[in-house]
């Protein structure tokens, strides 16, 4: 006999955080305002945008943020350890940059200021150092 199968009653979509990414030793490093970020740019992931996450303050304001240096300290944190990478330059006045979360492989669009060879994947297991060498950042 095997248990028996209730709903947990919550509909809709969900975000799927794999273990090797919370026991990484980069995530444990992470600040709280950057896992909490971390949280916020996965959860726009939708399994075929990857690559084409957003992290403005307009986006996230309705998300509780409000404070715009503690979300760019936070987004580099992101970056500088590994678990998103920038995939699109912004340009003022409306075009924000795009971030990719590396634990998923990117989905490639013409549109990206980067190839999709230099997407690092698993950029979140490498030392802060062999990331700066491995991230290309985007050129305009």
């Amino acid at each position: 006999m095997g248990r028996e199968k209730t709903k947990s009653g919550i509909k809709g979509r969900f975000l799927a955080l794999p273990h090797g990414v919370l026991d990484a030793r980069n995530f444990i490093a992470l600040s709280a305002p950057a896992t909490r970020l971390l949280l916020d740019i996965a959860r726009q992931y939708c399994g075929t945008n990857n690559g084409q996450l957003i992290c403005t303050m307009s986006a996230l304001k309705k998300r509780g943020w409000s404070s715009n240096d503690t979300l760019i300290r936070a987004r580099r944190d992101l970056e500088a350890m590994g678990f998103i990478q920038q995939t699109r330059l912004p340009f003022m006045p409306r075009r924000a940059a795009w971030y990719g979360i590396t634990w998923r492989p990117l989905d490639y669009l013409p549109e990206m200021d980067i190839k999709p060879s230099e997407f690092v994947a698993n950029a979140y297991m490498l030392t802060p150092e062999e990331i700066k060498t491995r991230h290309r950042l985007p050129v305009a």
